[in-house]
């Protein structure tokens, strides 16, 4: 019986071993995890072993942009007006710079007496020093004209308005009065104002009236000083610039008359401030402002 038995394991161990022979994928083999097991592609069995290594390379692709937005191409042509400024010179040394603003009149060179102590002496004179009723564009006799790193940290220009009533067609710094029109202040946000060592692009941001106080025309100022006038000018402006001005910047202000608020009785005045814009800055041709809805009006 035990002999029979015996046998019987015999023959049973002989067939499991010569059926794990013949089926060796259905157990793991030495090494590798049993978890690993996941459904075989058939389609892959009958690919070349070409076709099979091309499958490891990594697809190509273009190198990333290194620029995170477009780059805003110049569309501001900067007119040249040293040659111009020179050939003034020479008929009155007291001239410093020449100043345009686009589609305007104002198109000239502007004057500062030499060894002035107020702004009297071209009050009633042309830019060549004669007399004139009407004037001409002259700087403040305490701001230094020269290359941007001479130039002072506010560079005052001042001309008469002939309008008497604000008219923007009239000449000189009537023309400012533009800039009451959103379409113009638009489409016109630089004023070029150029002196025998450079040509320089100013990009506005304050268009505003004020007392006839001196708040706005201080030249040789701290910093604190700086930035308070800054922040008056665009409080007070009639729109608001998306134009970032601070302590290090240089400023340019064009002021006059006005007769908004009364005229004589109320003396007052209409300025228009902008930044000294970078070298080789590209600009676009126009801006977006929006109105400001409550700017600050002179008080009496």
């Amino acid at each position: 019986m035990f002999k029979q038995r015996n046998r019987l394991r015999g023959l049973a161990a002989l067939f499991l071993a010569i059926v794990l022979a013949v089926c060796p994928a259905c157990t793991p083999t030495t090494g590798e995890s049993s978890e690993s097991s996941e459904p075989i592609d058939s389609s892959h069995s009958s690919e070349s072993s070409e076709d099979s290594s091309s499958k490891d390379e990594f697809p190509e692709y273009p190198p990333l942009s290194s620029e995170s937005e477009p780059e805003i191409e110049n569309e501001v042509d900067i007119p040249d007006r040293r040659d111009e400024i020179a050939a003034q010179n020479d008929k009155n040394p007291d001239t410093i710079g020449w100043i345009q603003i686009p589609n305007t009149e104002v198109n000239d060179a502007v004057v500062q007496r030499a060894g002035a102590t107020d702004n009297d002496y071209y009050l009633r004179k042309n830019k060549d020093g004669e007399y004139s009723w009407y004037g001409c564009f002259f700087g403040d006799y305490e701001s230094v004209f020269g290359s941007r790193e001479e130039l002072s940290r506010n560079n005052i220009i001042y001309a008469h308005n002939l309008g008497y009533n604000d008219n923007p067609d009239r000449p000189d710094f009537s023309q400012l009065f533009h800039y009451l029109d959103e379409d113009f202040a638009e489409q016109n946000p630089y004023i070029f104002f150029s002196t025998e060592d450079e040509d320089m692009v100013w990009e506005v941001f304050s268009v505003f009236y004020t007392e006839a106080t001196s708040w706005y025309i201080l030249v040789n100022v701290t910093d604190f000083v700086f930035s308070n006038i800054i922040r008056s000018a665009k409080e007070r402006s009639i729109w608001n610039y998306d134009v970032e001005v601070g302590p290090e910047d240089k400023i340019l202000t064009l002021s006059t008359c006005s007769y908004k608020y009364g005229g004589a009785f109320n003396p007052q005045r209409f300025v228009v401030m902008a930044r000294l814009v970078e070298k080789d800055k590209p600009l676009p041709a126009t801006i977006e402002i929006e109105a400001n809805p409550n700017p600050k009006e002179p008080v009496f």
